[in-house]
């Protein structure tokens, strides 16, 4: 098994060394500026990579180090490329991540019994698909499917963009449910009560809205993140383990208190068409509203002092959470699956970074919707974690197996 795992990760490094030079060389043949942003970056994940793929059997200890290192890292680079970090760790490894960790999830039946009851996240998923595509389509395409006005498209498009955020909200009631309740029958009970509830406030759309766009964001790379680092120092009960979880608190807490970066720093625009492009930018604006620094305009969200201080810190979650799962290979042994699968996964990766260098707009579609139904899937596990912490300080025996 270890010969197998140690030729998997051999596999995947170089694959992964490969796919980050192609990129490199795309983002050449874009913009020279915006090459020597990316081209250290790269360079750095890849070594990590090469450096897993030696078969260098970390323990846990070690491995809480390795991701102290990173966590200073990927805070570092945030500071300097706030936008081109979160674009790159997006685009390149968060595709990667997606589908190692699905597979993973898959072979572990998603941490819920095995009553298939997985499929419910999966169908929550392709509703997001449905009507995010068709927001997609209505708005970028509209002259060529249907006559409409513009009153009409912005009406059909909140329409769609209202129906994909409450399917966000149900995976999220669901994915609790599925860890709280065993019984099939109380089940749907729970499901359909909370639906209802849902449904009671849908007056409420400025609440339902922030909630469906920070869940599968900066609740998933940020809040559940610090959560499993926790879980994991309390199961161990290191120094190392709960070290990491300092040093996770202080680099978070730093972006919001230094001024690092935000006087010299000025945004390429073709990253900028990236970020509009995928709505990444009302991430920012609902983080910033909820911080008590409200964003009049985009040039606001991109260049004010706040602005910088939240997209380092979005750069600096989303790209830790990224590392954080492949320096655990040896933790929680992701790669340890059958051969095909690995070839499956980095032939769809390269499908997916490929689309996005043919047609960003199409490549940043296809990756938002692989996110979401890893972040679907993800909620059982979640829930898991945080039940752990909760079992560790009220003192119960039982340990949820994550």
């Amino acid at each position: 098994m270890q010969k197998k795992g140690y030729a998997n990760m051999v596999f995947f490094a170089k694959v992964f060394a490969t796919s980050t030079y192609c990129v490199h060389c795309f983002f050449s043949a874009q913009n020279e500026v915006v090459t020597k942003k990316f081209y250290l970056f790269p360079i750095s994940v890849s070594l990590i990579f090469a450096f897993m793929a030696k078969g260098y059997s970390l323990n846990v200890q070690q491995v809480n180090y390795l991701n102290i290192v990173l966590m200073v890292a990927a805070s570092g680079a945030a500071v300097i490329w706030p936008f081109e970090l979160f674009l790159f760790s997006y685009i390149v490894l968060g595709p990667l991540h997606y589908l190692t960790e699905m597979t993973w999830l898959h072979q572990r039946q998603y941490f819920i019994d095995k009553s298939k009851a997985w499929w419910l996240l999966v169908a929550c998923g392709f509703g997001v698909i449905v009507f995010y595509l068709a927001d997609f389509l209505i708005t970028n395409f509209h002259s060529q499917l249907l006559m409409l006005d513009a009153e009409e498209i912005n009406n059909y498009s909140a329409l769609f963009r209202n129906w994909t955020l409450n399917f966000v909200l149900l995976a999220f009631i669901i994915g609790a449910v599925l860890v709280a309740v065993k019984d099939k029958w109380w089940r749907l009970t729970a499901i359909c009560l909370l639906t209802a509830f849902l449904i009671v406030l849908n007056p409420y759309r400025e609440l339902l809205i922030t909630l469906g766009i920070l869940i599968p964001t900066l609740v998933h790379t940020f809040l559940f993140m610090m959560a499993f680092i926790l879980f994991g120092a309390l199961k161990s009960n290191s120094f190392s383990g709960y070290l990491s979880v300092v040093v996770f608190v202080l680099c978070s807490v730093s972006f919001f208190v230094a001024n690092w970066g935000i006087a010299s720093y000025s945004i390429n625009l073709y990253v900028l068409q990236n970020l509009q492009e995928g709505f990444f930018l009302s991430v920012n604006d609902i983080l910033g509203k909820l911080l008590g620094h409200q964003f009049n305009s985009i040039q606001d969200t991109l260049y004010s002092p706040w602005g910088i201080r939240i997209q380092q810190f979005i750069a600096f979650s989303y790209t830790y959470h990224y590392l954080n799962w492949f320096s655990k290979t040896n933790i929680i042994n992701w790669h340890h699956i059958p051969r095909k699968w690995g070839i499956a996964i980095i032939v769809l990766w390269v499908l997916f970074v490929s689309l996005y260098l043919i047609d960003f707009r199409i490549g940043l579609l296809a990756i938002f919707l692989l996110s979401m139904l890893h972040v679907f899937l993800e909620f059982p596990l979640n829930y898991l974690s945080m039940l752990g912490i909760g079992n560790h300080f009220w003192g119960r025996n039982e340990t949820p197996k994550t």
